[in-house]
């Protein structure tokens, strides 16, 4: 979705927010955001995120 459309009524009709908890999204610009994803990723499946 392109930023000039999210405020535009026409083109968002059937967009809908989707709330999520903090620890189920990251944004990833470099390599510490990416081993962030990773931890959070594991305690979200219940492992160890200390080991590898």
């Amino acid at each position: 979705m392109r930023p000039e459309n999210v405020l535009n009524p026409k083109s968002n009709a059937k967009t809908v927010p989707i709330i999520v908890s903090e620890l189920e999204v990251q944004d990833i610009d470099n390599e510490t955001d990416w081993k962030l994803a990773e931890i959070k990723y594991k305690m979200m499946i219940g492992e160890d995120a200390t080991h590898e």
